[in-house]
């Protein structure tokens, strides 16, 4: 879902509003450039994306169920009202960051090793490492973060396809 969500962000919004780094960079440039209409736009989309973390840290001791369910059910609600928000409103950039930061602290990672499932950048450095280690290396300590990493890539990858062939 993660790839889907980045894919469809950028294709009906015009921007990546999964991970953080660049809303927190566009706060930073709107502040620096005197854009406080962007600044406080962009610092809205970072206080949704922490309150999402704040959430999946304070919850785990206050109720009970799993919260990987509770996810999965942010993630369709957000798809849902993403399909209806118009592309000029800040809000759907900030109902996206608030699913996606959720997602990735609630499903962080397998086999002791951290896994994104809203961006790809370290998944893919994982997986060529793994790769050279298990490959070139012949060191089978790796495959499991091997297959991890290259399983997470072809589904992020595989989602983001598909809203791109959906979208057409």
């Amino acid at each position: 879902i993660g790839g889907w969500f980045g894919a469809y962000m950028v294709l009906r919004f015009g921007r990546l509003a999964s991970a953080a780094t660049l809303t927190l960079l566009e706060t930073l440039t709107g502040a620096t450039q005197g854009n406080w209409k962007l600044m406080l736009l962009r610092l809205g989309g970072v206080t949704s994306y922490v309150f999402a973390v704040f959430l999946t840290a304070w919850l785990p001791k206050r109720i009970r169920g799993d919260l990987r369910f509770w996810s999965i059910l942010i993630d369709i609600a957000a798809a849902v009202v993403l399909c209806v928000v118009p592309t000029d409103r800040e809000y759907g950039i900030y109902c996206s960051l608030f699913a996606m930061a959720f997602q990735w602290a609630i499903f962080a990672g397998k086999h002791g090793y951290p896994c994104s499932t809203i961006f790809s950048t370290n998944n893919l450095r994982q997986f060529v490492d793994a790769c050279v280690q298990v490959h070139l290396n012949r060191d089978g300590d790796h495959t499991p973060r091997m297959r991890l990493y290259g399983e997470t890539l072809l589904f992020f990858h595989g989602g983001a396809i598909a809203v791109c062939v959906l979208w057409r």
